[in-house]
């Protein structure tokens, strides 16, 4: 018996030991520390700096939000049931559910290997400079963007702008493009490191990748939508005069009865939690509209005049207002709340039946922005002190 108690203890010890956070402070590597799940990296460089994650939806730790915390634990976090499919499990005390916005896809370590060398070990930096980027095409998918440092991002998204000759052709499937979109503004969200400015030019290229998978698009189909969680893309011919993308929330109906050139229009909506927008009346995502010529040179209001009806989940609620909002689309400065501008039309909001804003034309300084719709006054930057991770995810 006392053999067995102590076989059992033996046991137990073996378990904790297995399953004890790791301590932040001990990791000098920035990969080990990134996929620890329960630390971040806070200063990349010659040496890293280790600490414990400081927001609960990027804990991927179960045991960092537990109710009896440990060392390097997580203060002011829960654990949380979730799709299997998202790395989040664990949200701030009191909530109940992970918003659209901080939802964290898993990384898919069985074709990824790392930041900076693809699969066959080729550098980033070939990716870059080569005269022969088609010979590299599927290298650039197997880099791992959910681990990239911000330098080692800027040179994966410098080597996507570098192919995009080979990228925007049937050769590459649209998926992977849009699964590198949907990681890099993961990646930049996540990233404790950054600041406005250096955020602001990384979105530079982050948008540059955006615009390689709507050229793709151009060559893959007429007409397309998908939808993933806090991103969504629409792509559309002119010629087909409507492009309707469906959440589960809302639904974005675009037409133009006119186009003065042929091209196409290219949608994305993107969860407004990203650049830490929050509203209590917030109704939409925010909303990028681009307009293109076949050659893709852009195209204005006056040529292509885009209507914009907005439809959403029935609140039972009713409001006396719609706003409409502009962002710049880098945030290359602190957002503040606008006048509230109300949209152009009557919008209906029966307790009992569909709410909507009929069509009504998109404000020409929203094209190639990002615009949101909302009930009251969106929350200026600097008031989102001690909100986390929304302060933090604002860069005031």
């Amino acid at each position: 018996m006392m053999q067995f108690i102590i076989l059992s203890l033996s046991l137990v010890q073996i378990i904790n030991a297995a399953f004890a956070l790791i301590d932040c402070a001990s990791l000098t590597n920035a990969t080990l520390c990134m996929q620890s799940g329960n630390c971040q990296v806070s200063s990349f460089g010659a040496t890293i700096t280790c600490q414990p994650i400081t927001d609960c939806y990027r804990v991927s730790e179960v045991q960092a939000c537990l109710l009896t915390p440990a060392a390097n634990s997580i203060s002011g976090c829960v654990p949380l049931n979730i799709d299997y499919k998202y790395e989040n499990v664990c949200v701030k005390t009191g909530e109940t559910s992970v918003p659209n916005g901080l939802l964290r896809f898993r990384r898919q370590a069985n074709i990824t290997r790392s930041p900076d060398i693809t699969l066959s070990e080729t550098p980033v930096s070939v990716l870059t400079t080569t005269t022969t980027p088609q010979k590299y095409t599927y290298q650039l998918f197997t880099l791992d963007i959910l681990l990239a440092s911000p330098t080692q991002l800027a040179a994966i998204l410098d080597a996507f702008n570098h192919g995009i000759n080979q990228l925007i052709t049937d050769a590459v499937q649209p998926k992977f493009l849009e699964k590198a979109v949907i990681e890099t503004f993961q990646n930049i969200r996540d990233d404790v490191t950054y600041t406005q400015s250096t955020r602001s030019t990384q979105l530079g290229k982050a948008w540059d990748l955006v615009n390689i998978l709507f050229q793709r698009y151009q060559n893959y189909k007429a007409y397309y939508v998908q939808n993933y969680d806090f991103i969504n893309f629409g792509f559309s011919d002119l010629n087909r005069q409507k492009l309707v993308i469906t959440t589960k929330t809302y639904e974005i109906e675009l037409t133009w009865a006119t186009y003065a050139n042929n091209g196409y229009i290219y949608v994305m909506t993107l969860a407004p939690e990203q650049f830490g927008i929050i509203s209590i009346k917030q109704l939409s995502d925010l909303i990028w509209i681009k307009i293109v010529k076949d050659d893709g040179t852009t195209q204005d209001l006056t040529a292509v005049p885009v209507f914009i009806k907005y439809t959403w989940v029935n609140t039972a609620t009713e409001y006396s207002a719609v706003y409409s909002q502009t962002f710049n689309k880098v945030f290359s400065s602190a957002f503040a709340p606008a006048a509230n501008t109300a949209v152009s039309v009557t919008c209906v909001y029966p307790t009992t039946s569909t709410t909507y804003c009929p069509s009504f034309a998109v404000p020409v300084a929203a094209l190639d922005q990002l615009m949101i719709f909302h009930h009251d006054t969106i929350q200026d930057c600097t008031a989102l002190t001690g909100n986390q991770p929304y302060f933090r995810l604002a860069r005031c």
